[in-house]
């Protein structure tokens, strides 16, 4: 969970902490194709099969999912996912592959909409902020609370302690925090855009991970 040693982290209560990270999982050879599958896909192929699924009966949609995911692969239409999966996420997504798809929307989502928002810090500056607070945000609202916490912590599992992985739990936080079950996305946008501009969220001072923890409404971060 994230570390309650670190007293600048929003007060996040945390109602059902480790909802996810503490259930049993069966990894077999066969899920991780599958997890690597889902997370290889287009992001216009994730966004379509997310939609075929919210509109399939909940019994028929891992089956869907599977069927799906086997025609990409014959049109060899997969491709890779930058940065790859830690093993917490793997996990996680093994148990649980239809919100690991929406996982992975949201994750593209919040991506495209972070370079429309912010054309400056992509990396460790303001649009990386956006990125994290706003896929967080969509966790909450699209799925649930508890799923955001543990998804976006086994995301950080494997990252080295330090200021990147701080200002990364911290805008984590931030983004579940101004959301809620089914807020719109509109709404999430203008909210996280505005904690941003206030600095209620982080970047680091300069492009590099050992850099200072600076809010994003300060000089060094706003003008890159």
């Amino acid at each position: 969970m994230l570390p309650q040693t670190d007293t600048a982290l929003p007060a996040e209560v945390l109602a059902q902490p480790d909802t996810y990270l503490n259930q049993p999982v069966n990894v077999t050879p066969e899920k991780i194709e599958m997890v690597k599958a889902i997370w290889s896909m287009t992001p216009e192929a994730t966004k379509a099969l997310v939609a075929t699924l919210e509109a399939a009966p909940e019994h028929a949609q891992l089956g869907l999912l599977q069927q799906r995911l086997n025609e990409e692969k014959a049109l060899g239409a997969l491709g890779s996912y930058p940065g790859g999966l830690t093993w917490e996420e793997f996990k996680l997504c093994s148990a649980h592959p239809i919100k690991c798809n929406k996982t992975k929307g949201y994750a593209d989502d919040a991506l495209a909409e972070a370079g429309r928002q912010f054309r400056d810090g992509a990396y460790l500056g303001r649009a990386d902020a956006f990125r994290h607070a706003f896929w967080n945000a969509l966790m909450v609202s699209g799925i649930d609370y508890g799923w955001a916490v543990d998804f976006a912590t086994a995301h950080e599992s494997e990252a080295p302690s330090g200021n990147d992985k701080t200002m990364d739990l911290r805008n984590n936080a931030t983004g579940r925090l101004a959301s809620g079950a089914g807020v719109a996305r509109s709404t999430l946008v203008s909210r996280i855009r505005s904690k941003v501009l206030t600095g209620a969220t982080y970047c680091l001072r300069r492009e590099v991970k050992s850099g200072a923890l600076i809010t994003t409404n300060s000089t060094p971060c706003a003008n890159r």
